[in-house]
């Protein structure tokens, strides 16, 4: 096999979006061909056509994508069938990018080595992880994106991600330890501050001068609380199996302009949920050559979470704010669960508003803003 597939694994809040947007949409190679279904992110066709049941469905039932799992797997089979047939042909390297993958099953994992084998590539994988608590703050916020409705990470499927020594051993087992890369996401070592130039650039693809991607979905604190209520008290999401809402997934970009104080966790919470990993780290260090554990846990403050109640303490600047955007009457300060339903009863119809704008603008709008571009032939 003299071609290769380099494989993007994540992990999940690594930078994933950024990367895939970049090779999705605005950079071209002659000598690699980026490939991912009809999605920038290639998480869900690949998750689709080589996972197996029913963790396959969960990314599509989580995105509220139309029409029935089979026939969509079916159509993502056919658009990976034929990029990776285009790329044989043509002589090109693969590029494939998932952060699903890296918590795949030893199957799924299997199953896309064959295939890939099967069309004359070769695989290298390419991982990213982070420090924990950045990242297990990110990956709390995603998690609310997704629905969830309680404050025990470590219950949560997003958790596994952090099960850097798990997660590397199965990479290593099944595309061999000399084939999968683990790098330290750090973007103030990356070249320009930029994940798709510490992706693309030792791969041998140059990325234009001038160029730069970020995608910042952070939100502030009384957005996460907003979001946590709906999610308590409101709707039916949080189900991996059922779909979110239709709105829901654009709620965080209309939360962004709240003011307050960043997500942070209480260093109790904290090392309550770390716990079990701290021991990991010691081989992290030995076996990859990066530490992952903080030399010390951030100060503690005021806003900092220690329990669920603290997510039902509402500024009143926030009340306010979602009063008026609903043009519903303010939710009185108080905090506890008669606020949170309160407050959850006014972020649906906001999540209702949402909806609606997105209707008016098309889905036209949509499939332009998300599909791949064509292949190049």
């Amino acid at each position: 096999m003299s071609q290769r597939c380099f494989l993007h694994v994540g992990a999940a809040k690594t930078g994933s979006t950024s990367l895939q947007m970049a090779l999705a949409r605005d950079l071209r190679n002659e000598r690699f061909l980026y490939v991912s279904g009809d999605r920038p992110n290639g998480s869900f066709a690949l998750t689709a056509m080589f996972e197996t049941s029913p963790g396959n469905e969960g990314p599509f039932h989580a995105a509220n994508l139309p029409g029935g799992f089979t026939r969509y797997r079916k159509h993502q089979a056919r658009r990976l069938e034929q990029g990776f047939e285009l790329a044989r042909r043509q002589g090109r390297d693969l590029i494939l990018s998932s952060e699903e993958t890296w918590l795949w099953s030893r199957e799924g994992l299997v199953n896309l080595r064959e295939a890939l084998h099967r069309h004359g590539f070769s695989v290298e994988v390419v991982a990213y992880v982070r420090p924990l608590v950045p990242w297990v703050q990110s990956l709390f916020q995603q998690a609310v994106k997704m629905g969830r409705r309680d404050l025990s990470l470590p219950r949560h499927r997003e958790f596994r991600n952090l099960q850097v020594r798990e997660r590397t051993l199965l990479m290593w087992e099944v595309f061999g330890r000399e084939r999968v890369q683990v790098r330290f996401f750090a973007p103030d070592r990356f070249p320009e501050r930029c994940v798709v130039r510490d992706f693309c650039e030792p791969l041998g693809w140059p990325v234009p001068e001038g160029l730069s991607w970020r995608s910042n979905e952070t939100l502030k604190l009384p957005a996460v609380q907003l979001l946590y209520a709906f999610n308590r008290f409101a709707g039916p999401v949080g189900d991996w199996g059922r779909p979110i809402p239709r709105g829901y997934r654009a709620l965080p970009d209309h939360l962004k302009s709240l003011p307050g104080p960043p997500l942070a966790f209480h260093s109790n919470l904290l090392e309550s949920w770390l716990a079990d990993l701290r021991p990991e780290d010691d081989w992290i260090q030995r076996e990859l050559g990066m530490s992952l554990w903080p030399a010390r846990l951030p100060p503690d403050d005021e806003h900092s979470l220690l329990s669920e109640s603290e997510l039902f303490r509402y500024d009143p600047v926030t009340l306010d704010w979602l009063a008026c955007e609903t043009g519903t009457k303010v939710v009185k300060p108080t905090s506890g669960e008669v606020a949170a339903r309160q407050v959850a009863a006014q972020v649906e119809v906001l999540r209702r508003q949402v909806s609606n704008s997105l209707i008016e603008r098309g889905w036209s709008w949509l499939r332009k803003q998300w599909s791949g571009r064509p292949f190049e032939v």
